[in-house]
């Protein structure tokens, strides 16, 4: 397989296996998770694992936390990448840095992790430098998508549901969940750079705690 029928055979993968990714989960975990906690590594394992069923087998390696062989600064640290894409020969074919959110951070907040994603694409294509391979490089973003109010039970100090009010305060502000969506949905890919057209960009995350829930997420190239 030439270069270029191998990065569009990786990049078809990262695809479908991204968009699939909802089934790997018991009905209603990915909820459970995403409403509990920042959504980034349950989704990067699960994600990687899939990745890993697929490409194992033609003879690739994937690995989390990679970490490239390449020369720093004395005491600093080597960077790791959330995700790549090796042949057997430990070479990287494929990089992946991965951020998380909420909906709501969208309205406000957006700026910031718009900023993380241009830092991350800054790595990977630092990193690609240094080890002289011609990976393909990417940055995913996925955003936790509540689709109600959080219940009143819920609404608690000691935040079983991480960030309760924030998501029921922009829920209350636009006043309709789907329009909020739309508008989330639009200010992201307005901000972000080098999308990847897919035919999906939400997983159903099933519900938990009495909301139903999902996750949005964008892909995008780095270089």
């Amino acid at each position: 397989m030439n270069a270029e029928n191998e990065k569009k055979m990786i990049e078809e993968a990262l695809k479908k296996s991204l968009s699939s990714l909802a089934g790997s989960f018991k009905k209603d975990e990915l909820a459970y998770l995403a409403l509990t906690s920042k959504i980034e590594l349950p989704l990067r394992d699960r994600w990687a694992f899939s990745l890993y069923e697929r490409l194992f087998p033609l003879d690739y390696i994937v690995a989390r936390e990679w970490e490239p062989q390449i020369k720093t600064l004395p005491g600093k640290k080597r960077p790791r990448i959330d995700m790549a894409i090796l042949n057997r020969k430990q070479q990287p074919i494929a990089l992946v840095e991965i951020k998380a959110m909420y909906s709501f951070d969208a309205f406000g907040g957006l700026q910031k992790y718009l900023e993380r994603i241009k830092n991350d694409k800054k790595k990977l294509i630092n990193v690609n430098g240094e080890t002289k391979a011609a990976s393909s490089l990417y940055v995913v973003l996925f955003a936790t998508h509540p689709q109600c109010e959080i219940p009143e039970e819920y609404r608690r100090e000691e935040k079983t549901i991480k960030y309760w009010e924030n998501i029921n305060k922009e829920i209350e502000r636009q006043g309709n969940v789907e329009l909020l969506k739309k508008k989330v949905q639009k200010n992201i890919s307005d901000g972000l750079e080098d999308i990847i057209v897919n035919d999906k960009y939400e997983l159903e995350a099933g519900s938990a705690f009495g909301v139903k829930t999902s996750v949005l997420y964008w892909i995008m190239r780095a270089n």
